[in-house]
């Protein structure tokens, strides 16, 4: 139950976009960060991005936080956990390295 509030209020700022307007601006994120960085990020990574920045209003944007976070995993001292990419702002950066 409380996994299903968190997730309810991670969507709410997008509650007035149309269905199709997320869908399109996550697949716009998705291609610019793969072209950019080569990373993949998961959808819910996306939504979660939305929500901590509203500010990041573009796909450009977005994907520029994403591959600016997981460049950073390298750093020395930084440590991410199982299956995490890399942090922006306490989200955790979810994806896979494109092929």
């Amino acid at each position: 139950m409380r996994k299903f509030l968190l997730a309810s209020l991670l969507i709410l700022p997008l509650a007035a976009c149309k269905q199709s307007d997320v869908s399109s601006v996550v697949s716009n994120v998705e291609a610019i960060s793969k072209a950019t960085c080569g990373f993949l990020p998961t959808a819910a990574t996306i939504t979660n991005i939305i929500t901590k920045a509203p500010a990041a209003s573009t796909a450009e944007q977005i994907a520029a936080i994403v591959c600016g976070a997981v460049s950073q995993k390298g750093a020395v001292g930084l440590y991410t956990a199982p299956g995490v990419e890399g942090y922006y702002e306490g989200v955790e950066i979810k994806g896979e390295w494109a092929k």
